[in-house]
Order: structure tokens, then sequence, then C-alpha cells
């Protein structure tokens, strides 16, 4: 986890070959449909990255992160499931906040980033990766973008696809597809994958692992045409995920020491109850732990005195009409999904079956607290449990012309509803721990629960969206077409909470908010082809997010604390063409975003709880380059990569960084430290998620030997440093940049194809997500995410 320097050569390199993969055979062109009509990529006058079926196998994209790593201005992190884009990502994944890059799965919008990881994508057809809004041709208003997953669909002609996969930590895959027609107007596709792996972290005192992998999903979609110019197709979908999840990778070294109680050095006050941390209201459970923290010198290892747990399940359906009449075409597009999550971790990272933590070494008026209580030695067991049921409804009508002439247009209806409820507990399990708060709380006239809840929260909330949208494109010469789009949104949310936290308050506080926000949005472009195969663009469009409330923050105030809706002005140019006769493709992009209350988030610590909540940058900017390219050196040699870069600075932007005050000035007993007490000025700051250089670049050799079609891959992925935080602390928030080699050897023949792979080859693990360290341990987060070790395989697939 060393910080990386961008090699000069590869920098070089990026501006000559700098693209996403397009195919196994590199320059054949991807047909997309960003702008809801088939268009080729390169055709297509949006900033689009574009993978089919064979770039997905040839570059070994199997979940959201290895999309990332080869998608320009794209960021993906797993454990808090955010995805940011060109800056632009979602502030908070407790209820009461949206996404800011929007997903779609066969054009039904999801809140989920975790669907990119249940199946190794192997039944898709086609990622699109479309950067800047989107909001005059998508039902959401994707503020920063959309990313589209499209599957296979019911197939004319039979076909199928098995894979079989083996690799290191046991690895094993189960795949399979079957397409075709079962009568004249009937056609079906059907798709199942079984994933299994063991732990990347080790629990060193049990011997347990932890963060595997256990996934299953089901896909079955039938088409049925009515008439030749009228079909209707549904499709279901079940997903299930059983697995022991990491606890987080939290390479800190414990703090071990017995926190006595800390009189403040300006005030004289008592800052803390003995055991606690100044401003906290649970003990450190490290203090007098006998063992050094094996994540120290071995970041996946770990200490636990309980089994984590992770379940979801998921099923869907949609139904889909679409009927032609004329030069029209109306679609409709009906769908519902189910959304089940529970997930049971340890808290504090340590066995407490091994734990020396004995009240006999903390006083209080000079006496142990073991003289007053009765309870010396305890073990500390703290466990965070969350669960979250979701409901999602949508329906989209859609109107496309089909005009013989200069003119034609999309325009559509939009209505989503969710309804959604979030639980988040923190509960210490040992009854003797409880006993001494108990005391304590009694002794302060604060409440205790007799549930062993430290904390406990539950939300719940329903919000509804409509919008009516419209784009349309003008092609007033044969080199120069216009395009116009128009949208209007209008969002409803309606929710509440109930807390408990230790502590404060008389005990739980319920909470009831609503609101809503509508918005006016547009998009104007300009295209210039002035060759065949040459494209000039250029996009002046607005953006919005609808604003939002911090639920589940534990205070006694009965006020829900909103959020701003969030509005983008996004300028664009940009090229697309072929060069060398034909033999590299080169696509660029340049964008200035400038905000209004940028929506951003930030860990808190609200009566001595750490949680994440999100507020308004009044102002901000982001601006940054993205090249892609393709060229075919030979018949036997492709390359290409991609480059992007991304400044984004906050602009008029104040916070309280409570969080790095609880760790320092505060835990010293300097409360009146500014850090503490004053708003910081984040100008000049840059946004979370979003590193300043990305790259990746490839080499692809085919050849043919003795009838077997060969073909071998080497891909070089470089990732910028990054801050976790609007406050770009370097102590706690950066993350520093990594590098990371990728190969494989594919052979095919007749229909058989087997695939030899190993990702990371150097075997170095580097952040993807750092949380803050807990103000309650002083230690990282349950949040705190690496890449993966080294791993390779084989892989066998027929395919008929």
């Amino acid at each position: 986890m060393n910080r990386t320097t961008l090699p000069p050569v590869l920098l070089s390199l990026a501006f000559s070959f700098a693209s996403g993969p397009i195919a196994a055979q590199i320059l054949e062109e991807v047909v997309v449909t960003a702008t809801k009509r088939a268009t080729g990529l390169m055709d297509t006058p949006l900033a689009v990255s574009a993978y089919d079926s064979s770039a997905l196998d040839n570059f070994g994209i199997d979940n959201g992160q290895d999309l990332a790593s080869r998608t320009p201005s794209l960021s993906i992190t797993g454990t808090p499931s955010k995805i940011s884009l060109r800056g632009v990502g979602r502030p908070n994944n407790a209820l009461g906040s949206d996404p800011g890059v929007a997903i779609y799965t066969d054009g039904v919008y999801n809140t989920e980033a975790a669907l990119m990881e249940y199946n190794n994508l192997f039944d898709l057809e086609r990622v699109e990766v479309l950067r800047g809004p989107q909001g005059t041709l998508y039902g959401r208003n994707a503020v920063g973008g959309a990313i589209k997953l499209v599957t296979m669909g019911p197939s004319p002609t039979w076909r199928s696809k098995v894979i079989a996969e083996l690799g290191n930590y046991d690895y094993q895959v189960l795949q399979g597809v079957m397409s075709g027609p079962i009568t004249d107007q009937l056609s079906m596709v059907v798709s199942g994958s079984t994933i299994t792996r063991d732990g990347y972290q080790e629990e060193v005192t049990r011997g347990e692992e932890f963060d595997d992998r256990d996934t299953q999903t089901l896909r079955a979609s039938f088409k049925f045409h009515w008439t030749h110019n009228w079909y209707s197709q549904i499709q279901a979908t079940k997903v299930k995920l059983d697995r022991t999840p990491s606890i987080g990778y939290r390479p800190l070294d414990f703090s071990t020491d017995y926190v006595q109680p800390v009189t403040d050095i300006d005030t004289g006050a008592v800052l803390n109850l003995p055991g606690t941390f100044p401003g906290q209201n649970f003990v450190n459970p490290h203090q007098d732990y006998p063992q050094p923290n094996a994540a120290v010198r071995d970041e996946s290892k770990t200490q636990a005195d309980v089994t984590p747990s992770e379940a979801t399940d998921t099923q869907g359906a949609w139904l889909l009409n679409e009927v032609a009449f004329g030069d029209y075409r109306v679609k409709y597009l009906a769908a519902y999904s189910e959304y089940e999550y529970d997930r049971y971790v340890d808290n504090d990272a340590i066995n407490g079956d091994l734990s020396n933590f004995n009240w006999d070494n903390l006083f209080l008026f000079g006496l142990p607290v073991s003289a007053l209580t009765g309870i010396s030695q305890t073990s500390p067991r703290m466990t965070d449990t969350i669960a979250q049921q979701a409901d999602f409804t949508s329906h989209d009508l859609q109107l496309y012309s089909e005009l013989p002439g200069n003119l034609n247009f999309v325009a559509g209806l939009y209505y989503y509803r969710s309804d959604e409820n979030q639980y988040f507990a923190v509960e210490e399990e040992n009854d003797d721990i409880m006993a001494v708060y108990q005391f304590l709380g009694d002794l302060v006239g604060r409440n205790t629960s007799d549930e062993n809840w430290l904390y406990e929260g539950q939300s719940q909330l329903i919000t509804t969206s409509k919008a009516a949208y419209g784009q349309a494109d003008w092609d007033f010469t044969d080199a120069l077409s216009l395009t116009a789009g128009l949208r209007y949104s209008q969002d409803d949310k309606r929710g509440g909470d109930t807390t408990f936290v230790q502590w404060v308050g008389d005990g739980y506080i319920s909470r009831d908010v609503e609101d809503d926000w509508d918005s006016v949005d547009w998009r104007l472009g300009l295209n210039w082809r002035p060759l065949t195969g040459q494209l000039f663009y250029s996009t002046l469009a607005t953006g919005y997010r609808s604003g939002g409330f911090n639920l589940m923050k534990p205070t006694a105030s009965t006020d829900v604390d909103e959020v701003a809706p969030e509005d983008l002005l996004s300028f664009e140019v940009g090229y697309k063409g072929a060069l060398l006769d034909g033999q590299l493709r080169l696509s660029g992009a340049a964008y200035y975003y400038d905000y209004q209350d940028l929506q951003v988030i930030r860990q808190d610590v609200v009566n001595g709880v750490g949680v994440r909540t999100f507020e308004n940058a009044e102002e901000a900017t982001a601006w940054g380059l993205e090249l892609e390219a393709a060229s075919q050196l030979s018949e036997l040699i492709s390359v290409g990569g991609n480059w992007s870069y991304n400044r984004t600075r906050y602009g008029d932007f104040y916070s309280k960084d409570a969080n790095a005050c609880a760790l320092g000035p505060l835990a010293q007993g300097n409360s009146q430290n500014p850090l503490c007490t004053d708003e910081q000025n984040l100008e000049g700051n840059t946004f979370p998620l979003t590193p300043e250089h990305k790259l990746n670049l490839y080499a692809l050799l085919n050849w043919t030997w003795n009838d077997i079609d060969m073909q071998y891959m080497l891909n070089y992925m470089y990732v910028g440093e990054q801050y976790m935080s609007p406050f770009n602390l370097d102590e706690y928030d950066l993350v520093d940049a990594w590098d990371r080699w990728d190969t494989q050897l594919g052979l095919s023949w007749d229909t058989w194809t087997i695939t030899a792979w190993v990702r990371n080859l150097r075997d170095e693990r580097n952040w993807v997500f750092r949380e803050r360290p807990g103000t309650v341990s002083r230690n990282l987060g349950v949040s705190s995410e690496l890449t993966p070790p080294r791993t390779y395989g084989l892989r066998l697939e027929y395919q008929l």
C-alpha cells in the first residue's frame, strides 16, 4: 500500500493509445443505445465508454471495481456501495439521499451498485457508461451520468453458453445461459449462476475466514410477437447472497491505555466518564488488550469474537410493450422489485475472550470503578447490525419518431416510487459492561438501555418521482445537426426515524419529515461531421438532484436536517474519429461543471456516535479531460487504453470536522480548539472519491496455432491518490495512488474456449475506501476496503 507515481512513459502512451476496450477484434465498433437509438459508439455525440460481452471476457471485467479501473473518471467502492463519475456520486447510503449516477438494467432504474457484484456480468450483452447529465433521455434525473447494463435477450435462433471456473481461494463458478425460439412468435432466454470463494481476511484467534463469496442468480425472459409491429417481453430475476463478510480492514495500532477522566484545560470541566474518550458514550474496548492488532503487520488479518454474516435477497420483474405504427414507436416499461439486506459484524475487532479490560484500573472520585459497582474484569463484545427492506416501482412511457426527414425526437413520461425501511444498531453483548454503563448513567442522570443497545435507529422513507422529458435531433445540413432536450422533474419524500443513543436525551426520539422539490432542466448540443468517420460535438446542459434528509442521526432534537437540491451546469466538447486509414480510433472529451449546492458527504460525530451525514457546498466546480483510443498495429497486435484527468474544487463551503476533533484536540482535553468550535473554510479542497489521474493501458496479441485461435492480454491500471472526505486531511482521508497488472491467455477451437488468468500480478493490496478512525476505539471503521490479493484460475467455456 505504498504511494505509486505515474510512470512518465505510460503517461505519454496514454495520449497515443488511450481508450477503453472496444472488442476482441479491436476495431469492430460497438453499437450502443445511449441516446435511446441504436448508434455506433464512434457516431454517438456523448462521452460514453462501451464494453460488449467479448470485451468483458477479454479484459476480465467481473464486477464494479473492474469496470471502474478501466473506465475514465469512474470510481466504485464495494462495501459502502458508492459510485462517483467525474466527482459526482452518492453522498450517503442512509435513507434520504439519492445517487448522482443512475444505474439502469434493461432500462429499469436501480439504486443499488451491488447488482454489479452478483454474477461476474456473464450474461450481459453490453455495458455502457455515460458521463455527464442525462436527464432529457432517462427517467430518473442522472445528474452525474448513467451506467447501463444490457442483458442478453431472447434470440431468433437457439444459442447457449456454459462456463466453469476454478481458481485459488477455492474459487468456483458454474454458469449457463440458453436462448432461442419456442414457437414462431415466442422466444425465451434463461440464465443461472453460482459463485463461491474462500475469504480474503483471516481471523487469527479462531482461524475463521472472512470476506468470502457465495451468490446465486437466476433470470428468465420471454418475448412474444403479437403482430409484426407489436411485441411484449416479460423478465423475472432473483438474487440470493449469503456470505461471511469482512469486518473492515483496520491496520492501526490499538489504543490500549486505560482512559481516565480528563479535565478541560480551559474550563476545568470533566470531559469524560471512566473508560470512554472525551465526547464518547461507549468504552474503548481495546484497553489493556494483550495482543497487538494483527492487521498492523498483515492487513489481511483481523481479530473478532463473533462470526459476521451478510445476506441479500432481491427479486424483481418487468414488463415491456413496444408497438410501431407508421413513423412512430411507443414503448411502455413497468417494473417492480423487492430488496432485503441483513448484515451482522464485529464492531471492535478484538476477541473478547482474550480481553484484560478491568474496571479495577479505571477510577472515579479517586476510587476504582469496580469498588463502586462490584464488577471487575469484563470482555467487550460490541457488534453492528444493519438491515434494509425496500420495494421499488417504476413506469416509463416513451414515444419515438422515425420520420423520413431531418427531424426526429424521443419523449417520455416517468413515474417512480420507493418504499424503504432501514435499521442500524450497535449492541454491547456483555451484560456486565451494560451494568457498569447503567451505574455511570444513573450517576450523571442519563439513560441506559435495558436491552444492551448503545445505539439503535430505524427509519422509513417513501420517495415519489415524476418526470416529463424529451429530446429532438435536427440535421439542418449534411454535416451539422442540433440536439435540444427539456425535462421537468418533481420529487416528493415522506419519512421519519426513531433513534436511541446511550446517555442522550430521555430515551427514544421519533421524528417525521416531508418535503418536495421540482426542477426544469435542458440540454443543447451542436454536432459537426466534416468527413465520414469524423465527429466533433459540443453540449451545454443542466442537471438536478432532489433535496433530502439526514435520517437516523443520534440526536435528542426532534428536527431533521434537510439538504437542498443540487444543481449543475455542464459544458462539454468532444471528438470521435478514425485516423491512419482506420487503424486508430480516437475519442476525447473536455468538460467543465459549475455546481450550486453540491451535496457532500462527511463523517460527523453526534452525541458520541460517528455517522455519515451530508450537507450542501454552496459553490463548487470541476473540469477534466478524457481520452480513449484503440489501434490495430498489425494483424497480430492491438493496443489501447484510456486516461482521464479530473480537477475538482470546492468554492464557497464551510463545515466543521467533528470527527477529527474527537480524534485529536478534544481527546487531549482542549475542547476550545478552533477545530472543535469553528467551521473550516474548505475552498480549494478536492471532492472525495475523485482521483485526478486514472490510466488504463492494454495490449492484445492474436494468432493461430494448429487451428487453435490464441489470444494473450496484458493490462495495466493506475489510479491516482484521492481523498475520502471533503476535509482532505492526509492523516485520516488520503488514499495513496496505486497500480495493478493483469494478464490472461485464451485458446479457442470449435465451440470451446479455455482461458488462464492472473489478476494483481504483484499481489499488492491497496485502499479502495478508507473510513475515518472510529472515535470510540481510534481504529479504522468496518467499511474500510482493500483491493483483492493476487488471484488466478482457469475458465472453460462451451458456446453454441
